[in-house]
């Protein structure tokens, strides 16, 4: 994907963060899951440290409200690994 062809959606991403965040609170799995997503986009676009800072701000909400096992807590480690396979650090993603 290009950045500019990826551009529009993390507009809309950020937005939609914003909403929620406003109507729930920042720390809120819901709330979260939208982080997930921004770092999907970034993984697909090739930009892994932003992927990894995005996965790492919804890891740190998901463990403090949903658990360290909850099902959107899992999606961040699988995009974490996935993010440091691609930029070829296989020792991160396997840890």
């Amino acid at each position: 994907m290009s950045g500019r062809s990826t551009r529009r959606p993390l507009d809309y991403l950020a937005r939609a963060y914003a909403v929620r965040e406003q109507a729930l609170v920042a720390a809120a799995p819901d709330t979260a899951s939208i982080l997930i997503t921004v770092g999907n986009v970034y993984s697909a676009r090739g930009d892994h440290a932003a992927a990894l800072d995005a996965y790492a701000r919804a890891r740190d909400v998901l463990e403090a409200t949903a658990g360290p096992y909850h099902s959107l807590t899992l999606l961040t480690l699988v995009g974490t690994a996935r993010s440091y396979a691609a930029a070829g650090d296989v020792a991160q993603a396997i840890e």
